[in-house]
């Protein structure tokens, strides 16, 4: 009688165990399931961010990025061939998107300068002319200086960008004088660029106190 008992404690206690393990696997499996959607939420904005940078803003993506991209969804996929998200796989390809963000803000560091550094040059010269037009495009392009997911920044640099080459266009510069900033902007500029029509046109601007030379 007594071992009778003794065996239905057991017994007992051993579906308990089973029980609370399970429940806890559960609760185990539905954070690495949340992580999981997080993660796959991160790629495809950082996925839609890249293209539109690359298509629209002619970013050059390097080989080693788009292949570390295309391994991250890869993996992503076989994370949940078993109808449950793989924690291992989770955490391998968290560190992996870690990895990818941190290789494109160096490399879109790199690109921006590249990308604005005449025109932000060329509106700061002009300012005095339209302070309100300029700050407007200065403030939307400086905006995306560092590399971000969000599109709205992306489409505002691009937006910011072309409304800077009108504004230009607008001040009636011929292209002597868009060449002359050009120039100037790279630091090659001399005496020698500065034409009749470049001078016309910055006494014509009250720009000649804003133009520095240099040996």
């Amino acid at each position: 009688m007594i071992f009778d008992q003794i065996n239905q404690r057991v017994a007992d206690m051993k579906h308990l165990h089973e029980r609370e393990e399970r429940k806890a696997n559960r609760e185990q499996q539905a954070k690495v399931d949340a992580r999981y959607h997080d993660l796959a939420a991160q790629l495809m904005k950082l996925s839609t961010a890249v293209r539109y940078a690359r298509a629209s803003l002619d970013f050059p993506l390097s080989e080693g990025l788009q292949d570390s991209l295309r391994t991250l969804v890869d993996n992503l996929r076989s994370a949940v061939h078993s109808g449950y998200a793989d924690q291992i796989i989770v955490t391998r390809e968290t560190e992996r998107c870690r990895s990818v963000q941190a290789t494109l803000k160096r490399e879109w560091e790199r690109y921006f300068k590249t990308y604005t550094a005449a025109t932000l040059s060329t509106l700061c010269i002009i300012r005095d002319i339209d302070a309100a037009r300029v700050d407007t495009c200065t403030k939307a392009i400086e905006a995306a200086k560092v590399w971000t997911v969000e599109l709205t920044v992306l489409t505002q640099l691009k937006d910011a960008k072309e409304n800077a080459e009108q504004l230009i266009q607008d001040l009636g510069m011929d292209e002597e004088i868009v060449d002359f900033l050009m120039q100037m902007n790279g630091g090659q500029a001399t005496l020698a660029d500065l034409s009749e029509g470049v001078r016309h046109w910055i006494e014509k601007e009250n720009l000649a106190g804003k133009i520095r030379l240099s040996f």
